[in-house]
């Protein structure tokens, strides 16, 4: 199985099991730390998947706020003398502070310290391994440097002379040491590469678990938020920490009872931020750059995705980048809609791995009034998960032209190791105002392909015509 299967059933059996658990909360059943616990590490699985398998920042970050809030729920019912087992308290079995805090949700990281025991769970835990997050909590509560350093003494008489990875991490935060923690930092990376080599080994091997845990380093995550928070100068991303999983501190955050709801029946983990809605008068929306928006996908749940075409289908890649495919496109194209992906519906802009513009007949007729230049429109028949035709009059739109406009020191994203001067990704785009061309309502932009802006006459015609697409604001973060 490839990585990506590996992370498909991973999360359909994670939101499967959350849903079984909170059935069962539901009915009334006083399931204790170890469900609740299950529940914190599913969101964490969830959040992983949705980072490493679609660079969905922000699924990432609400489902590790509800692994926070989860985590909340167990302390405050441990508090409230709800017969919780020391064991579920434990920072090894409760993931939600680690997850709280890489979130950028400090106050409910804040929380789950105050509320966090204070002494470690003498038969169910190591004291070394309390002393690792009753630093941080201490730390994040703000407690001073004596206190810190007290905590780092007794950690290194536990260890009797072994030296320790995350207690170098530590020390080096509490001394605000960059260089330290720099080193240290490394030498996590490498302690975390010979755990998973040898877990590969064993015979409890679970290939899921190193798809996602070993792609991500979460304690390194952690750890790189103290490094903000006290001062200390990092790199921008370290292996199995990429940028994009270094989220901003502060929201906005799900609700902290948005950790019930079962993943199945919630239709936020895929949303874009919608356009803010205009008023009477305006020309352009509000913060919108020159009356410009990036043009999205529809991402509800309830919306189908595009699967990967089959080997014998050509390259993609043309359509993407706005190179003609008219030639070598299939006399009767069929694309598939993703098996593991539970969405049937069909939107007018639909999500595909592709990264093309892929839409509905009654989209692309609105499209061919604004588009005057040139344009490739590639018809497909959209085949659903029972093999049975969806759609049979489905169009990939190539624009074969491209706009070069985007403000390359201002832009965050990774650059294209494939094409010079363009980037894979984007996080955050921000434009040349003096170089958006007046007279097109939609276009490509030169340094990054897939990615196309619309001009604010043709959003609104496209809202107005209630069509399911979604924009983004110029300049604000692209999740």
């Amino acid at each position: 199985m490839t990585s990506q299967d590996l992370l498909d059933d991973l999360l359909l059996e994670s939101e499967e099991l959350i849903g079984r658990c909170l059935a069962a909360l539901g009915e009334g059943e006083l399931l204790g730390g170890e469900v609740i616990g299950e529940i914190e590490l599913r969101y964490r699985l969830i959040a992983i998947v949705r980072l490493l398998a679609e660079a969905d920042r922000q699924g990432f970050r609400d489902n590790l706020h509800r692994s926070g809030c989860a985590a909340l729920h167990l302390f405050e019912l441990a508090g409230a003398g709800g017969g919780v087992e020391p064991r579920h308290l434990t920072a090894g079995e409760n993931p939600g502070f680690a997850d709280a805090v890489i979130a950028g949700d400090l106050d409910l990281a804040a929380r789950l310290a105050e509320l966090s025991p204070k002494q470690h769970a003498e038969g169910f835990e190591y004291e070394d391994d309390f002393l690792r997050y009753h630093l941080l909590h201490r730390m994040l509560l703000g407690a001073d440097d004596t206190e810190l350093r007290a905590i780092l003494k007794r950690w290194g008489r536990v260890l009797d002379g072994q030296r320790s990875v995350p207690r170098d991490v530590g020390s080096a935060l509490v001394e605000r040491d960059s260089a330290a923690f720099g080193e240290s930092i490394l030498a996590l990376v490498d302690d975390h590469v010979a755990r998973f080599e040898s877990f590969r080994s064993s015979a409890g091997y679970i290939p899921e678990v190193d798809a996602s845990l070993g792609a991500v380093l979460m304690d390194g995550l952690v750890v790189l938020r103290f490094a903000q928070l006290r001062g200390i100068t990092t790199e921008r991303e370290y292996r199995f920490m990429p940028h994009l999983a270094r989220l901003p501190v502060g929201g906005p955050f799900p609700d902290r009872d948005a950790w019930r709801t079962p993943p199945g029946e919630r239709r936020v983990a895929h949303h874009l931020p919608s356009a803010p809605a205009r008023t009477d008068g305006e020309t352009a929306v509000g913060r919108a750059t020159r009356g410009f928006f990036i043009l999205g996908p529809a991402r509800d749940d309830e919306f189908c995705k595009i699967d990967m075409v089959a080997q014998d289908f050509p390259s993609m890649n043309p359509a993407r980048r706005g190179r003609s495919m008219v030639d070598t496109w299939p006399k009767d194209a069929r694309l598939k809609m993703e098996r593991r992906h539970k969405g049937i519906k069909v939107p007018d802009v639909v999500l595909n791995p592709h990264r093309c513009l892929m839409v509905t007949d009654r989209m692309k007729r609105l499209l061919q009034e604004h588009i005057a230049t040139p344009v490739e429109y590639l018809p497909f028949t959209l085949v659903n998960h029972k093999g049975r035709v969806a759609d049979d009059a489905m169009w990939v739109v190539n624009l074969l032209d491209s706009v070069a406009c985007v403000d390359m020191e201002k832009t965050d994203g990774s650059e294209s190791p494939f094409y010079p001067g363009e980037f894979q990704d984007l996080l955050e785009l921000h434009v040349l105002e003096e170089k958006l061309p007046s007279d097109r309502a939609i276009f490509r932009l030169k340094e990054c392909p897939e990615v196309l802006l619309v001009r604010d006459d043709l959003r609104r015609a496209i809202e107005d015509a209630h069509l399911s697409a979604e924009f983004l604001v110029i300049g604000e973060l692209i999740y």
